[in-house]
C-alpha cells in the first residue's frame, strides 16, 4: 500500500457544491489527471475539462483507497479526446461562466496551463433556445477574458486537442454542442485516469500543489472593467513570505477533515468497501459535496 503526505485541512464552510461555482483543488486534480492520462497514452493533448456535476465526493486526509477515487468519478464515464477550435473553446468557457454566481453542474473545471478571468458583474452574452446553446450575443461584452494557454492567448482560429468525457464530447451534455463538431477518439474510464495519475505521475503523493482549497489560480473572477494597460500601478513593497503552519502527521485519524469540504456528511461511499486497501493515494483532501443520483451529474 502506498501512502501519501497530509495537506492542510480546512473546516466546513458552506453546504454549496464548490466545484459547481468556482475553481477548486479537486477540480484541478481531476482535470490534471485526465490530461496526464491522455498524454501517457501518446496523445498530444492541450486541455482537459470536467464538469462540476461529475465530481462527486471529497477526499479526506490520510490514506485514500482506489474506492475513494472511484467515488470522486463514480459514473464510469468514458474519456475521449477531439479537436476543437479556439473559438469553440472560448464559447464553451463563456457558457460555463453564464450562471455565475449561481452554482451549476455544467461549470467547467480546467487543467493546468489554462488561465482566464470571469467578469461576474455583467450579464452573460450566451444565447439559448430553451436550455440549448444557440450562440453568443456579439452586442454584449463577454464575461470570459484574457484566456491563455501556457501564457499565450487562445487563438480563435487555431485547433486544440481537448480531453473530456463522452457525456460532453459525444452526447453534447450541458448544451456544449460546440465541442461535438469533430470525431472523437476513446481513451479509458475517468476514474482509471485518477488512479494512473496518482500512481505514475504523483508517485503516490498528492502534495502541496493541491493544498489550496481554491485551486491554483486558473479561474479568477473580476468585478468592473479591465484596468487601463497604460496606467502603471504604484509599486508596493514585496510582502514577507509567510511561514508555513505546522502540519499534522499523515494518517492522523483524530482529524479526518477534508480540504475545503463543501457538502454534507453523507459523502458518496459506494464501492469503497469492495476495493479498500488498493493503491492508497490520500492526504490531500478536496472540495466536492454529498452524493446525488447519476442523472444529477449535470
Amino acid at each position: 500500500m502506498t501512502t501519501i503526505r497530509a495537506c492542510t485541512a480546512f473546516a466546513r464552510t458552506t453546504p454549496a457544491w464548490a466545484v459547481r461555482a468556482h475553481e477548486t483543488n479537486l477540480g484541478d486534480f481531476v482535470c490534471d489527471a485526465y490530461l496526464y492520462y491522455a498524454t501517457n497514452a501518446g496523445v498530444m493533448a492541450d486541455i482537459a475539462f470536467v464538469n462540476g456535476g461529475g465530481v462527486r465526493a471529497n477526499l479526506n486526509r490520510g490514506n485514500v483507497t482506489k474506492g475513494d477515487l472511484i467515488n470522486v468519478n463514480p459514473f464510469n464515464n468514458q474519456l475521449c479526446y477531439t479537436s476543437v477550435s479556439g473559438q469553440d473553446l472560448l464559447d464553451a468557457l463563456e457558457l460555463s461562466a453564464s450562471s455565475l454566481p449561481e452554482s451549476n453542474g455544467d461549470f467547467l473545471q480546467v487543467s493546468e496551463g489554462l488561465e482566464f478571468v470571469i467578469r461576474t458583474d455583467i450579464d452573460s452574452p450566451v444565447l439559448r433556445s430553451g436550455s440549448m446553446f444557440v450562440g453568443i450575443d456579439d452586442a454584449k461584452e463577454r464575461r470570459v477574458r484574457r484566456a491563455k494557454l501556457h501564457g499565450k492567448a487562445i487563438d480563435p482560429q487555431a485547433a486544440y486537442t481537448l480531453v473530456c468525457h463522452s457525456y460532453y464530447l459525444v452526447e453534447g451534455g450541458g448544451s456544449y454542442s460546440m465541442l461535438c463538431k469533430n470525431p472523437v477518439t476513446l481513451l479509458g474510464l475517468d476514474n482509471d485516469a485518477l488512479m494512473e495519475y496518482v500512481q505514475l505521475n504523483l508517485r503516490g503523493v498528492i502534495g502541496q500543489q493541491y493544498a489550496n482549497a481554491t485551486g491554483q489560480g486558473r479561474i479568477a473572477t473580476q468585478v468592473g472593467p479591465d484596468p487601463d494597460p497604460d496606467t502603471d500601478p504604484d509599486p508596493t513593497p514585496k510582502p514577507e513570505p509567510e511561514q508555513p503552519e505546522p502540519q499534522p502527521p499523515a494518517n492522523d485519524a483524530s482529524d479526518p477533515k477534508p480540504l475545503a469540504p463543501t457538502g454534507d456528511d453523507g459523502a458518496l461511499k459506494a464501492g469503497a468497501a469492495a476495493v479498500a486497501a488498493a493503491a492508497a493515494v490520500g492526504a490531500a483532501a478536496f472540495a466536492t459535496a454529498h452524493a446525488e443520483t447519476e442523472d444529477e451529474r449535470a
